[in-house]
């Protein structure tokens, strides 16, 4: 799950409103959402224009908290200048790289915090509102100088795959599974499967060790997901290539504290039978780092769920794939525990 910092908002023309989905929803309505209002004020003859956060939680009232940011004649003039803001924000978003109702905070910040005498406001660094359910848009000290991004900026083109083979010692022996980054430095994201398979060329990356075939499957699938997800989504990555981020994750990185992780370039035929497992990586003991425990004991103690029952999301996860793809007299098949007893 997101964390409640990257929870974004998106425009429902329906409810009229900004929602945030990742919050879900309560009693059918959404659990978050942001919505401009204006209200006249008989006692000053004036309308004002406010962004509300509306928050919803199971057993509570719903919870509300208003920035006045404008003054209007009437309700057409701050319609009028809703739509100028909105534009104004659509601009800035494009120009500066940022989330769309990012922009429309800051510049509600702008002007619900200006003032004409000099008496010193201080600003929230990021976000603006204090009340209710945590999200992208909640003031906080923030120094880190990322903002929440519209989209992800790549120095480079790149186009990699991930890729679970087995890993072998030197002598031969079965150490476990591998999976592997496969960047090709000779194409681009839109590089088809013909292309790939046609490349002579490849720099392999070790992003997890594991000693059973089940556990790298799903290991690749969580980081094929996180790829997808949070690294397009994090501001922290948002102006990085993949490759850098998929460095970041390399076992070199996690167990060995190397800065700066070193690719293994394979060519041609060990290029071939890479990709195909028809021959094992090679890896140095000291180089070698599984988990001290499979993923279904790590789930069953994480969450105090039954065993059995972590076997079985184990299994789901899966979805069949694993020994299926190797011979009966695979040494491998010893170490996912599918040895005859």
């Amino acid at each position: 799950m997101r964390e409640n910092r990257l929870w974004r908002a998106t425009y429902d023309t329906k409810r009229d409103s900004w929602v945030v989905q990742d919050a879900g929803e309560v009693d059918g309505e959404p659990a978050l959402e942001y919505r401009f209002t204006c209200e006249k004020v008989e006692a000053y003859g004036h309308t004002v224009g406010r962004l509300t956060k509306i928050w919803r939680e199971d057993g509570w009232e719903d919870g509300e908290e208003s920035i006045q940011y404008g003054v209007y004649v009437n309700a057409a003039e701050f319609k009028r200048d809703l739509e100028q803001l909105e534009e104004e924000a659509r601009e800035y978003a494009e120009a500066e790289n940022l989330d769309l109702f990012l922009a429309l905070i800051d510049i509600v910040k702008d002007r619900a915090y200006s003032i004409e005498d000099d008496e010193e406001v201080i600003l929230p660094p990021e976000g603006l509102f204090e009340e209710g359910i945590e999200d992208a848009y909640t003031a906080r000290d923030d120094s880190s100088g990322s903002r929440l991004h519209d989209h992800v900026e790549r120095p480079d083109d790149e186009c990699w795959r991930l890729h679970v083979t087995r890993i072998a010692a030197p002598d031969g022996e079965p150490l476990g599974w591998g999976v592997f980054a496969v960047l090709y430095p000779e194409l681009t994201s839109a590089a088809n499967q013909a292309d790939i398979d046609s490349a002579q060329a490849a720099h392999i990356l070790d992003l997890d060790h594991r000693v059973e075939q089940g556990d790298a499957i799903i290991s690749a699938d969580v980081t094929a997901q996180f790829m997808k997800s949070e690294r397009e989504e994090d501001p922290d990555y948002a102006y990085a290539n993949d490759s850098d981020i998929l460095e970041m994750m390399s076992v070199q990185t996690a167990d060995e504290d190397i800065v700066s992780p070193e690719w293994q370039i394979l060519k041609s035929e060990a290029l071939r039978d890479f990709l195909s497992g028809r021959t094992p990586i090679v890896r140095e003991r000291e180089h070698w780092h599984p988990h001290q425990k499979d993923m279904a004991r790590e789930f069953a103690e994480e969450t105090g769920v039954n065993p059995f029952m972590a076997d079985q999301v184990h299994a789901r996860l899966l979805r069949g794939r694993g020994n299926a793809l190797l011979g009966e007299e695979s040494p491998w098949t010893a170490l996912d525990g599918d040895e005859d007893e």
